[in-house]
């Protein structure tokens, strides 16, 4: 096969254009990258290890986190890039949404009307009945149990769960904690 000169920049177009699309951001790429077992450990411990981080609408401050923040952190800890709102989070189309009685590990619960109209906090569950979330009430990274007592319970928006997506029977694991991404 010969290589013109011409054909090799087309190619490297092509290239450098199909990299700048997926740079716009991972919430219009609908692909869905596996979370493994493990994925779903790696994600309590890290989120686990924010509580007590200061709460600081919209982040302004160093070292501090709103609501939505600290998905993106918590959900960065296994190399997925999430919206920076909650709104945004809530309808990016890697989750699915599932009923409330259903809460489990790693799911997030998003909120409505908790300071302006429409979704407007989420939160992270830890385990079937314990969130963590950036809580300006707490005005700190705090845990606590969400059941019909809590007074977020009736303004659970949705819950929504990672999609899975395992196409093909040679899908391997990703990469190890170890690994550089």
């Amino acid at each position: 096969m010969v290589v013109s000169k011409r054909n090799s920049a087309v190619f490297l177009l092509l290239l450098l254009v199909s990299v700048g699309a997926r740079a716009v951001g991972p919430h219009t790429d609908h692909a869905v990258p596996v979370l493994w077992p493990e994925d779903q450990e790696r994600l309590v411990n890290y989120a686990n290890m924010f509580e007590g981080s200061p709460y600081s609408f919209g982040a302004r401050r160093p070292s501090s986190e709103d609501c939505s923040s600290f998905i993106q952190k918590i959900f960065s800890s296994v190399g997925v890039e999430l919206p920076r709102s909650s709104r945004e989070q809530a309808l990016d189309p890697r989750f699915v949404e599932v009923p409330r009685e259903e809460l489990r590990q790693g799911d997030l619960v998003f909120f409505r009307n908790t300071y302006r109209r429409g979704i407007s906090h989420v939160a992270f569950m830890v385990d079937p009945q314990t969130m963590i979330h950036a809580s300006p009430r707490d005005k700190q990274v705090a845990k606590a149990s969400l059941t019909p007592r809590h007074p977020l319970w009736k303004k659970i928006h949705s819950v929504r769960r990672w999609k899975q997506s395992m196409e093909g029977e040679e899908l391997k694991p990703r990469f190890s904690w170890e690994d550089q991404i």
